[in-house]
């Protein structure tokens, strides 16, 4: 396995094994993303994307109906949430010529759920947690959205983001009562609120 470092962070070698430290790295065609949806970490994913897809061509095409995970870009994520905006300012990264996959590891939260459930095929782990926290005015837990006045824009695109994670099957009184209350999902339970298609 050809590992690529995607920034620079530290990483100890102990015994012959590399413990990594980086937020966010590369083995073959995996990606491993483990920290929070904001501008930075997004655009250093989708150039790692591009750099991927310029060394290997294109891999699957989008419109398969079958997934292949030796055959696609494959996003494995942990994340305690981050930015409505800047995942909207990226949403792109999912309309490349390849499939993109995710794979949702051990936690997400918040708009790390909305990240991994946006993409061509959504996978989740047995032992995965999902955590949707409550938004208060214009926080999503510790991150600041918007300036006040611009709640009400907010609320509608964290509502829009909600639909198409789900395909448009989860109606928006579901929504609502979702991010009113702190709550924790299995997999299964995240399941049946359609962000994910099969856990793994």
């Amino acid at each position: 396995m050809s590992k690529r470092k995607i920034e620079n962070t530290n990483i100890e070698k102990k015994n012959q094994n590399i413990n990594i430290i980086e937020k966010i790295f590369i083995i073959d065609n995996h990606i491993y993303f483990n920290g929070i949806i904001d501008d930075k970490n997004l655009l250093l994913l989708k150039s790692k994307i591009n750099e991927y897809i310029v060394e290997n061509g294109d891999t699957q095409n989008r419109v398969d109906s079958t997934v292949d995970l030796t055959n696609c870009i494959v996003i494995h994520i942990n994340s305690v949430g981050g930015y409505i905006d800047s995942l909207i300012n990226h949403i792109d990264i999912f309309s490349k010529t390849v499939k993109i996959v995710t794979i949702i590891e051990n936690r997400v939260c918040d708009c790390g759920l909305l990240f991994a459930a946006i993409s061509t095929r959504r996978y989740i782990k047995q032992q995965a947690r999902v955590v949707i926290r409550g938004v208060y005015n214009n926080y999503w837990y510790l991150f600041r959205q918007c300036a006040v006045e611009n709640i009400n824009k907010f609320n509608e695109n964290l509502i829009e983001l909600f639909k198409v994670a789900t395909n448009r099957k989860l109606k928006q009184d579901r929504i609502l009562e979702l991010i009113k209350t702190t709550q924790e999902f299995t997999p299964k339970n995240i399941k049946r609120l359609y962000f994910v298609d099969e856990i793994i």
